[in-house]
């Protein structure tokens, strides 16, 4: 009811979202989204995928078995590698299923942005991640000239505990061929 044409794309079957397979996938995601490019993110997720023995995204135990240091040499991760063994021990002593977001935005790395995409990940739509892409949407469809996260928060009120869903969806639904992608 807050957007037709949002309507109209799940009417015809659109507007799936995707996540990992548990927490810890999609926090170790997220933090490989962190101030890089998408290509240089799905190559780390490329790479820490190899290092899992099942080819499929690494356990916690085989994160820990790897170490800070391989995560550097074979992921190509960087200064995320201590993050991600931090969360890799989270996960390993006790389960990460249901993520207390509060607990890891203490952790190094893990600010607003990467919070708010880690609840989206795990279902709590009430907060968009705002991040350059996010700005540059606003500011390109809605004219908002420094989109900050309370400017497009007020923007999307409307989707009350659904905020993140209208700008994604919405977005999706303004794609000119969004089936697919």
């Amino acid at each position: 009811r807050c957007d037709q044409r949002v309507a109209s794309m799940i009417e015809a079957g659109g507007g799936r979202l995707l996540r990992g397979s548990s927490a810890f996938e999609d926090v170790v995601k997220t933090i490989c989204t962190i101030n890089t490019s998408w290509s240089n993110t799905q190559s780390m997720v490329r790479r820490l995928t190899k290092l899992s023995t099942v080819g499929t995204f690494p356990s916690p135990s085989e994160i820990l078995t790897v170490g800070a240091d391989g995560l550097r040499r074979e992921a190509h991760v960087g200064y995320r590698a201590d993050t991600i063994m931090t969360v890799a021990k989270l996960a390993h002593e006790e389960t990460l299923g249901d993520v207390d977001i509060y607990r890891l935005a203490g952790l190094r790395g893990l600010g607003p942005y990467a919070t708010a995409h880690i609840s989206v990940l795990r279902g709590d739509y009430s907060v968009i991640p705002v991040d350059s892409e996010v700005r540059s949407y606003c500011f390109k469809h809605f004219g908002m000239r420094q989109p900050d996260t309370d400017t497009v928060h007020e923007h999307f009120s409307a989707w009350g505990s659904y905020r993140f869903l209208g700008y994604k969806l919405g977005r999706m639904a303004s794609s000119i061929n969004w089936i697919g992608e």
